[in-house]
């Protein structure tokens, strides 16, 4: 939809080639654009999910450039992104993952604002299913810093280890294991954490002012986590972000329509098919 304030007929147009016609200085063609969120230096960890179909290289968009390595059969797919050209495939939820950013210092949350978000699209319905999350190496909640999980029911929450643990931060109430591809946000901000689905602010939990456990030291895994407890998640991800010192939001907001620091032309075509006018009407109001 648009506003058009001057109108000019098809003279000069080539009309067998005015499908997605995009703006010059010659012919003055209308190209629109979708932005995504700029990208800031808040940002620690961004994963535009792009590559090849069955790639096996991830690729830090942050100012860090982190290098992650892969475990199992984790991929790049061409088959379902939810932007760009691919996203990442996670197919099985015991032995799939990459991992990135072990004893950066970057990465410590602290008592500081963080924000967590992602892309998913999944059909998960076995139990408790990790997403991201980072500990130190051995099994059970209170090793993690801090977890982003899936529920059984599609339900999404964030473990958080302060003093004390709280194991369901920020606890959705919209489930996302329909197969559709959902916006997922946590973000922290003073002593709140926020729990948004499709920019939907839906969970608020007051997990008070304590720092984070600091877990710098270990590796951030995506899909299966280390030190088990809880599995992976199958699922695809997209436009996977970690951002220290800012909460981005904390209340409803309109989720990104494009990737991290893009702008997308929206071309039009100038001439449309040809259609039969409407049949007088009888009356109007």
């Amino acid at each position: 939809d648009q506003t058009v304030d001057d109108f000019q007929d098809t003279s000069g147009v080539n009309a067998g080639a005015s499908t997605n016609a995009v703006r010059n200085v010659a012919s003055k063609y209308y190209s629109g654009a979708l932005e995504g969120p700029a990208i800031d230096g808040y940002i620690e960890t961004l994963f535009h999910g792009d590559g090849s179909n069955g790639g096996t290289t991830f690729t830090d968009s942050s100012s860090n450039g982190f290098t992650p390595s892969s475990s199992g059969s984790i991929v790049t797919s061409t088959s379902s992104p939810k932007f760009g050209t691919a996203s990442i495939h996670v197919p099985n939820a015991t032995s799939d993952y990459i991992y990135w950013g072990a004893g950066s210092a970057n990465l410590d949350y602290g008592a500081n604002p963080w924000t967590i978000s992602f892309w998913i699209k999944t059909t998960h319905s076995s139990g408790t299913g990790g997403i991201i999350g980072r500990n130190n190496g051995s099994a059970g909640n209170h090793n993690f810093d801090i977890k982003v999980n899936i529920s059984s029911s599609g339900k999404m929450f964030v473990v958080t280890n302060t003093n004390t643990e709280y194991g369901s931060a920020g606890l959705t109430t919209t489930s996302v294991n329909d197969g559709d591809w959902h916006h997922v946000e946590f973000t922290r901000s003073g002593a709140n954490i926020r729990g948004f689905v499709d920019g939907v602010l839906e969970g608020t939990t007051d997990v008070t002012v304590n720092s984070v456990i600091n877990r710098t030291s270990s590796a951030i895994y995506l899909g299966y986590m280390n030190g088990g407890h809880y599995g992976g998640a199958v699922c695809y991800l997209d436009e996977v972000e970690i951002s220290l010192g800012i909460a981005r939001h904390t209340a409803t907001f309109t989720p990104p329509v494009a990737p991290w620091g893009s702008t997308t032309a929206t071309d039009m075509t100038l001439v449309s098919a040809t259609t039969a006018a409407q049949a007088a009407p009888t009356k109007g109001d």
